[in-house]
């Protein structure tokens, strides 16, 4: 899926004492074959790109081209097509564990198969496979879905997208709530969705997720694209600027340093920072 912007902006309340750019200028192009983390302050613009992206907003100006698709201003898109192009995209809101809504497990992963491909004839197939992806077994189909822990209620989520299997996956703060195991046990997930062949844009507040599973990073403020590249180089440069955590890892190495520790800018981990420090005594 190929997703570029041009000259993109976007304006809330255009026509009101309240108006607020949300973006401004945008010039950008996504690559399918990466883990992309849309990073910044909030209010900085990041869910306004990521919902240009499903045609969830319009631009007030400029075009975002996704694969044959462009949404602008004075482009009118029949409600089929966007239907067509959005089953192509999985969205994952915010505490997305709040979007179930039937009374089973299996039929709330259903569901999303059922809507985009109506003649399907084995729901139900795709269903349980995609429950088994996230690592769910057969002993909560039958379940209802708010009788389960948060952890348990954020994967039936996710497989109730994967289950329709999109190319892209936007993930909106996908960690908010969850603990250092929970972040690493669904980050490791979406790790694994990944290298199945689907893309994956990431907005997210945390650092060191962005560091340990980002291939890429964009950080936006006030509006704008300030930076763009490795979250390994990016994230030792001062982003507090921007409004962002330094990663728990440069913390400890910027500490080393300043007491006279000479550490490798390759240095990106807690197993090459103990080895670092070995070799240097």
């Amino acid at each position: 899926m190929q997703i570029k912007f041009n000259h993109v902006f976007f304006t809330y309340n255009a026509d009101s004492p309240f108006k607020v750019e949300a973006l401004k200028d945008i010039n950008l192009e996504l690559s399918e074959n990466n883990i992309t983390a849309i990073v910044g302050r909030t209010g900085s613009g990041k869910s306004t790109l990521t919902e240009l992206i499903n045609k969830l907003l319009t631009p007030t100006s400029g075009e975002v081209h996704i694969n044959n698709l462009v949404n602008a201003p004075k482009v009118k898109i029949k409600g089929k097509a966007i239907k067509e192009f959005r089953k192509e995209i999985g969205f994952l809101f915010q505490f997305s564990e709040n979007q179930l809504f039937e009374d089973t497990v299996l039929k709330d992963v259903m569901f999303g198969v059922q809507s985009f491909y109506p003649k399907n004839k084995n729901p139900e197939a795709l269903a349980k496979q995609a429950l088994t992806l996230v690592g769910l077994d057969e002993s909560f189909y039958n379940r209802s879905p708010f009788d389960l822990s948060g952890g348990e209620k954020k994967k039936v989520a996710i497989a109730g997208v994967l289950a329709y299997q999109p190319k892209l996956l936007i993930l909106d703060e996908p960690t908010a709530g969850l603990d250092v195991k929970g972040k690493k046990e669904i980050m490791d997930l979406f790790k694994k969705i990944h290298e199945s062949g689907v893309a994956i844009i990431l907005v997210t507040h945390d650092m060191d997720v962005v560091l340990d599973y980002a291939d890429k990073m964009i950080i936006i403020d006030d509006g704008q694209i300030q930076k763009i590249g490795a979250p390994k180089d990016i994230l030792q440069e001062d982003v507090e600027k921007y409004n962002l955590e330094t990663p728990n890892i440069y913390q400890v190495i910027h500490l080393l340093k300043a007491n006279g520790k000479n550490i490798s800018s390759n240095v990106n981990d807690i197993p090459s920072l103990i080895k670092e420090l070995k070799h240097h005594g």
